[in-house]
Formats: C-alpha cells, sequence, structure tokens
C-alpha cells in the first residue's frame, strides 16, 4: 500500500489532505482531497472531477492555481477513498449531500464549482439545490446522461464503459482513447500510472462496476436529462464546455 500511495502521490501538485465525515450514511468516511492555493487571492474553486479521482482534474489546476485554492476530492469509490456499493443508492440525493459535506468538511461556504461528465451531474444537482452557495458552475463534456435515458443506458451498460478484472496499462490507454480524448499524446504518462494504480487498490472495480449496474437498471435514474424541467431554474451563472465529438453525445442532445 504504500509503495501504491507513493506511486498515486506522483500526480499530485501540492500536498493532499484527508478528511472525515459522515458521508453516504457512513460514519466515519476519509476521503483524499488534492489542493492548490494562490498568493494572490482568497477565492475557492471545489472541482468535483469526473465522477473518477482527483488526479483527473490536475489539469486544470495549473491555471487555476494563479488566482484560486483548488480543491479536488476523490469521489467515493475512487482514488484513495473508500469503497461503496451504489445499489440501492437515491442517486440524486446522495450526490447532492455529498458535494454539501465536502464543502461543510472544508469550511467552504460559497464556491466556484467544475464539473466533468459525472462530476458536472453532482454539481448542477448541488447548485440546483443550494444555488446560494455557487457562485460559478463551470461543466465540462457532456454532464452525464444528458440524452433520453434509452440511449445513455445502452452506453452505459457498453463493453467501453466496464473495468476488466486486471486492467493493464494498455487497457487504461484504450479506455481514454474510446471515451475521454482525441490527443491521446497531449496526456501526461503520470495520469496513466495514477490510473492504473487506482484500479490495482482492492475494492475499486467493484466499487465502479456496481454504479453502471445500478445506473443501467434503475428506472428512477434520470440523470440530468431528469433535471430538464429544473433547469430554467438554475441561479449560477453558468459556463458550458462541450465537444462535438464527446463519446457520450454532442451538444445538440443537451
Amino acid at each position: 500500500m504504500n509503495r501504491t500511495r507513493r506511486r498515486k502521490r506522483k500526480c499530485y501538485l501540492d500536498s493532499a489532505s484527508r478528511l472525515t465525515r459522515g458521508l453516504y450514511g457512513l460514519n466515519p468516511l476519509t476521503f483524499q482531497c488534492t489542493s492548490l492555493k494562490s498568493v494572490k487571492e482568497s477565492q475557492f474553486l471545489c472541482s468535483t472531477a469526473e465522477g473518477f479521482s482527483a488526479h483527473r482534474g490536475l489539469g486544470l489546476f495549473v491555471p487555476l492555481q494563479k488566482s484560486y485554492l483548488a480543491i479536488a476530492p476523490d469521489l467515493p469509490g475512487c482514488g484513495l477513498t473508500f469503497r461503496i456499493d451504489v445499489h440501492g443508492l437515491f442517486f440524486r440525493e446522495t450526490e447532492e449531500n455529498l458535494v454539501t459535506d465536502i464543502m461543510d468538511a472544508l469550511g467552504l461556504p460559497r464556491a466556484h464549482l467544475i464539473g466533468l461528465s459525472m462530476g458536472g451531474y453532482f454539481a448542477l444537482v448541488f447548485a440546483l439545490k443550494h444555488p446560494e452557495r455557487v457562485d460559478k458552475l463551470i461543466l465540462i463534456g457532456e454532464p452525464v446522461g444528458s440524452s433520453p435515458p434509452s440511449r445513455w443506458k445502452k452506453v452505459v451498460a457498453s463493453s467501453d464503459m466496464r473495468t476488466p478484472e486486471h486492467p493493464t496499462m494498455e487497457d487504461i490507454r484504450r479506455a481514454w482513447v474510446v471515451t475521454t480524448v482525441a490527443h491521446i499524446e497531449r496526456v501526461a504518462r503520470e495520469i496513466f500510472e495514477a490510473d492504473y494504480v487506482d484500479e490495482e487498490l482492492p475494492g475499486y472495480i467493484s466499487s465502479w462496476n456496481s454504479m453502471l449496474d445500478a445506473l443501467a437498471t434503475d428506472p428512477n435514474a434520470g440523470l440530468t436529462y431528469g433535471l430538464r424541467p429544473e433547469l430554467k431554474n438554475l441561479r449560477p451563472n453558468t459556463l458550458f464546455f462541450w465537444g462535438d465529438k464527446d463519446y457520450f453525445g454532442p451538444p445538440s442532445e443537451g
């Protein structure tokens, strides 16, 4: 485990904090946060990354550190946090409470939120419930489940989304090529190494696959598509970055 932690820390740009909170009805919970503090301003940014580990959002940290304290948590079931079985959880309420408890644990009354993919859904449901705690909202890529459920459930159930029992570095690279980036050569090798370390950790694969199974089979999991009637009430200023070749769906489905 010490070797695993050392390898993963190669991808962190600054010191990591471990916080204990009672999330998901489990107490205590320990999760990993990576933070960068600016010497220029005291504003904050809480990044909910891709529904994965904090290191996937680190490409944003270099420019952001000029002006912000940037905080990226490992989300439950990912990275160095605890393992979880998603079956039976109320997905929307769970994610609202997750962001609330992370901000409370960090002492952040308000924050700018960045959400990538699954993190975009987390950020959206939090901003709808607690607009007074969100300064600005930035959504990168398709907020997960923006297309009709009949389409996104097929994507979630596809073999491309599942993690093999014994993943290799080539499996990691292939997943990035298929689902995430157009120019794999621009992704630092350390990011792939951190992904590989994640998937070596006990319980990661079962946590990830339980989320896919739950989303694919839960008739009440509307995700972002289910939020459409509420989006007219979204109060924070919101910026979208959404590529026209997004694996999960083009902006026309948003």
